[in-house]
């Protein structure tokens, strides 16, 4: 019922395809294989792990702890209510977390902070040299922050260099 200038159907939107940078099973076994000297990186290693096998945004994969493993009709699950969705998930325990688990005296790893904040912020900022070291070189096209022009750029850049906490969840909806 409102009115609306006859001009706005001359407009046209515009989208630009987003790169999406996934991590492989091959690629994912390659960091957990990896020794890191750095306590932070091995937490950091684990942490990316976790969330490439359980699918969940860095809000709720860095709040993960000990208490919210249930056992439920003989199966473990991560039992928790996502921030973004106020939804409650049952995620089964992978193999591969519970051998992090079984490594960590049946733990998650521990918090880079205790603000959830600065913890993404750490984990992003680990999570390239983890890759880096990892091996994860092989060159891709992708958006990278330029803080020169503070903005992103396109281009072709080792992948390590691509890699965001989101990348968990796009590699566990990619390879599963």
């Amino acid at each position: 019922g409102y009115k609306v200038n006859k001009q706005l159907k001359n407009f046209k939107g515009y989208s630009v395809e987003a790169m999406k940078v996934i991590l492989n099973f091959e690629e994912i076994e390659k960091i957990g294989n990896t020794i890191y000297l750095d306590e932070k990186l091995e937490i950091t290693s684990d942490w990316l792990i976790i969330g490439c096998y359980t699918g969940q945004r860095v809000s709720d994969l860095l709040r993960m702890n000990r208490s919210m493993i249930k056992r439920i009709r003989g199966h473990e699950f991560i039992v928790l209510i996502q921030q973004k969705t106020k939804k409650l998930i049952h995620i089964p325990i992978h193999k591969k977390v519970r051998e992090i688990l079984d490594k960590r005296d049946g733990s998650f790893p521990p918090d880079f902070t205790k603000n959830i904040e600065s913890s993404k912020a750490l984990f992003n900022r680990y999570l390239k040299q983890v890759a880096r070291i990892a091996g994860i070189d092989k060159e891709e096209k992708g958006l990278k922050f330029d803080s020169d022009s503070k903005r992103k750029i396109l281009g072709i850049f080792p992948k390590y260099e691509l890699i965001a906490s989101h990348i968990c969840r796009r590699s566990f909806a990619t390879n599963f």
